[in-house]
């Protein structure tokens, strides 16, 4: 099993925010065979391993706009790449259909995303707006990054239901 997988699966969702879970996941499957129908087969057959899981936040679903729109489901590739914005290397997403820059990076609060997704160990109201925020995000977002050491350098599959 030499290949990995990010899958990204929303559970919540309103105009402000979208909570669910990012996993990433060992499997033996090439990139071209990573879909939404394949990995649900292959779980079930136990070819997928997961490695890692945390919470996920995200922007709410406004018609893929920049900026204030989480990215619409689908397939897309990451790579990990240095990000000028945040001084650091970031898995960045390629792919969306008319956006650029979408990354996973530290925030706790959806209002501090646009478009991109952020990590964290539990959900929890945490201010007196009404939207559930993200604890320890920059610990997920380490242990995600940690768990796609290997992957470096390569196209790592991201799928989002």
């Amino acid at each position: 099993m030499n290949n990995k997988f990010i899958h990204l699966k929303r559970y919540y969702g309103d105009d402000n925010h979208s909570i669910g879970v990012c996993s990433v996941n060992r499997t033996e499957l090439t990139n071209d065979l990573i879909t939404k129908n394949n990995i649900k087969v292959e779980t079930i057959a136990g070819k997928i391993i997961p490695v890692f899981s945390s919470t996920s936040l995200e922007r709410g679903w406004l018609d893929n706009k920049p900026n204030v729109s989480c990215i619409p489901t689908g397939e897309y590739h990451c790579v990990f790449e240095y990000s000028p914005a945040f001084d650091e290397m970031l898995w960045e997403i390629y792919g969306v259909e008319g956006r650029s820059e979408c990354k996973f990076h530290v925030a706790n609060y959806y209002r501090q995303l646009k478009g991109c997704v952020s990590l964290g160990l539990r959900t929890l109201m945490m201010d007196s707006d009404n939207t559930y925020d993200l604890t320890k995000s920059k610990i997920a977002l380490e242990e995600f990054t940690a768990s796609l050491r290997d992957m470096e350098g390569k196209i790592v599959k991201l799928i989002v239901e």
